[in-house]
């Protein structure tokens, strides 16, 4: 019985721990909703399957803190990324995606663990992507973590 609750243990931090993989998704207000019909021109990173050359660009720059942003095709991905972190409950957090003059301002808030709190013991890399239909406009990233949108610096290729 001990063995089989140590296992289960082993597979839950495992699970856990694999965030970094994918990022860390959170959901967000539908940003695809727009007046009238047709598809969504901005989607969160949880509704949307990279193809495999965008996964590995993605996977290239998740690990350094930033804001990038590529052109793929008819659209552009963007990527916040904390850079690495020394334990789970770290979280890029898409709170709005939406347009403004002539950008697309993408809200974000960068959270971490509450002291004390349970968190998977391993190194994380938490990431969040955006992938925005190219309509011609500017994308414009702010953190708006501490209440007072701040825009961030963007690397672009």
């Amino acid at each position: 019985m001990r063995k089989l609750v140590l296992i289960i243990l082993a597979v839950a931090i495992v699970c856990g721990s694999a965030a970094w993989l994918v990022g860390c998704q959170r959901p967000v207000a539908d940003p695809g909703e727009r007046s009238g019909s047709g598809p969504a021109l901005a989607v969160p990173g949880d509704q949307y399957e990279p193809t495999e050359e965008e996964l590995t660009w993605i996977e290239g720059r998740s690990r350094e803190a930033g804001v990038y942003v590529k052109k793929f095709g008819d659209h552009f991905i963007v990527l916040i990324a904390m850079g690495e972190r020394p334990t789970g409950g770290y979280a890029v957090i898409i709170d709005e995606i939406a347009t403004s003059g002539d950008n697309w301002i993408v809200d974000v808030r960068f959270a971490e663990p509450e002291p004390g709190s349970m968190v998977t013991m391993a190194l994380t890399y938490p990431y969040e992507i955006v992938k925005i239909t190219d309509t011609g406009l500017g994308i414009k990233v702010r953190d708006i973590t501490d209440g007072e949108p701040e825009e961030l610096e963007i690397t672009g290729e």
